[in-house]
């Protein structure tokens, strides 16, 4: 029996200095050193921008961070969960001090970061969802560039 499980995606952005976080992990299923975005489970009772917050602060100990907007959904099935996943752009400071989670108590270890270019995250993520979801973020930003007048960097 496939259970449902509401996730949340993070495309973390310093508006500043035009660069996107990427984590990287050891993906179990394949074996395989991966690059992503943050993600992981809303728990019960938790807003989609609480469990946000939280996943970030546990794998990336990132604090001060602002949620912009919903920018992607997408779902995918893995282990008889299907996960019903929210992308989000989330505004953060890159020199703000990083915690990486260090994968205690059955926790992914997140073992190294990168602040790319959008267009050097397009090249290094693995997965095709999370792609889709920094396009998404890319399109947000350059729409609210031309509101507001002003360039962010990298875009």
């Amino acid at each position: 029996m496939v259970v449902n499980r509401p996730s949340v995606q993070a495309v973390i952005y310093d508006i500043e200095k035009g660069k996107m976080l990427l984590i990287m992990i050891h993906d179990t299923s394949m074996d395989e050193l991966v690059w992503r975005l943050v993600k992981g489970g809303v728990t019960e009772g938790e807003t989609e921008p609480e469990a946000l917050k939280r996943e970030i602060g546990e794998e990336v100990g990132l604090k001060d961070v602002q949620v912009i907007e919903k920018i992607n959904y997408y779902e995918f099935v893995h282990k008889d969960k299907r996960h019903l996943v929210s992308a989000y752009l989330v505004e953060a400071d890159i020199d703000e001090a990083m915690t990486l989670q260090s994968g205690s108590e059955g926790d992914t270890a997140i073992l190294d970061h990168a602040w790319l270019s959008p267009e050097e995250a397009l090249e290094t993520l693995y997965w095709e969802h999370e792609k889709r979801s920094v396009t998404a973020a890319t399109a947000l930003l350059r729409k609210r560039k031309k509101k507001r007048g002003k360039s962010p960097s990298g875009l």
